[in-house]
């Protein structure tokens, strides 16, 4: 036999309760939201005769067919989706509290619509993306500072609270530390005593996890499933503990891939070991270059010594020099002639022959 929505609810009504005094709070503290989003009106009629008065709405076309059909006195519409500006009059007109106030210019509009229709408040709440997930709505802390600052100047609206939605994980205890961070917002911000402003609400707490938002403060908790069971094509979004176990097995092969990179910057230097060694080989070819030089030079001074004229030398060179320095032939001229006067040198070598027959007539002796 199927368990009816008014037992579904006794049960979640039953671990609030354990909740509040497990933290040492009165359960009349805390607000049950039931969360219709996609429920039939007949689960809603049953939920309102088993004592539920306030109503979560995510879109607010389908809440105006709600509020036609139903036509309950005593409830409370509470908007808990992302609203759009343009949806911001219908807003006013339908709904006791708005939890997901992200932006001044949202603000604005709610204010502005707020006045136009004659209302002179409506509560409001203000989202805060505290895990900073880009698929979920919310200003980020900082922000939500700031935001709080700007809503305390608009006369039609006032602040009453925080609201977040934390990362889905199975085990309800990894919600905590979200919870913890956006109560401490909400005491930093009525630390500076704005008007308007009494952040008394924490929404925070979902079918899985409302216990432990209780435990950390929640005053209003939004509970669908656990009282209207799952809702047709609803998609179970992945918990993140168990990637992160998946995360730590696959590490190893990351490491393998990182040993491979290493291995493979390793191996560099060797080719530029190998391209050293062909620049040295080239260095050291062109340093034997000059002992071929040298070995022309020794060659040159060989022959020059053989020949008796020493201004022959003299004028060879100035004929080598002369096409390396591109001169004028005027140049090598005067050369040959500062060259000329250099005859003397020749006397010397005619005494040699002298000297042997010298020593010829002492052998003979």
């Amino acid at each position: 036999m199927a368990v009816t929505v008014e037992e579904k609810l006794i049960t979640v009504l039953d671990r609030m309760r354990n909740a509040a005094r497990k933290a040492g709070r009165e359960p009349s503290e805390i607000s049950l939201i039931a969360v219709t989003k996609g429920v039939d009106l007949k689960k809603i009629k049953e939920a309102y005769s088993s004592g539920i008065r306030i109503f979560g709405e995510n879109y607010v076309q389908e809440t105006q067919e709600k509020i036609k059909k139903l036509k309950r006195k005593g409830t409370q519409w509470h908007f808990i989706g992302h609203l759009q500006k343009n949806k911001a009059k219908l807003a006013v007109e339908l709904y006791d509290v708005v939890h997901t106030v992200d932006n001044n210019s949202l603000a604005v509009e709610l204010n502005k619509r707020a006045r136009s229709i004659g209302r002179p408040t409506i509560d409001v709440l203000i989202q805060v993306n505290i895990a900073g997930e880009k698929t979920k709505s919310g200003i980020d802390p900082g922000g939500a500072v700031l935001l709080a600052r700007a809503i305390s100047k608009l006369a039609h609206l006032r602040l009453r609270g925080l609201m977040a939605i934390p990362p889905q994980f199975e085990d309800p205890q990894m919600s905590r530390p979200y919870f913890i961070t956006l109560r401490r917002l909400a005491e930093r911000i009525n630390k500076e005593r704005l008007p308007n402003v009494a952040l008394k609400d924490l929404s925070i707490g979902m079918s899985n996890d409302f216990e432990v938002a209780i435990e950390e403060g929640a005053t209003l908790v939004r509970v669908g499933t656990a009282i209207f069971g799952p809702r047709a094509g609803a998609v179970a979004v992945p918990a993140p503990a168990p990637e992160k176990k998946a995360t730590k097995k696959a590490a190893p092969a990351k490491k393998k891939a990182v040993v491979k990179k290493a291995a493979a910057k390793k191996a560099a230097p060797a080719k530029k070991k190998a391209a050293v060694k062909k620049v040295t080989k080239k260095v050291t070819s062109k340093k034997a270059a000059p002992v071929k030089k040298k070995a022309a030079v020794k060659k040159v001074t060989k022959k020059a010594t053989s020949k008796k004229v020493a201004p022959a030398k003299k004028k060879a060179a100035v004929k080598k020099a002369a096409p390396k320095k591109a001169a004028p032939k005027k140049a090598t001229k005067k050369v040959v002639k500062k060259a000329a006067p250099k005859k003397a040198a020749p006397a010397k070598k005619k005494a040699v022959p002298a000297k042997k027959k010298a020593t010829k007539k002492a052998a003979k002796k």
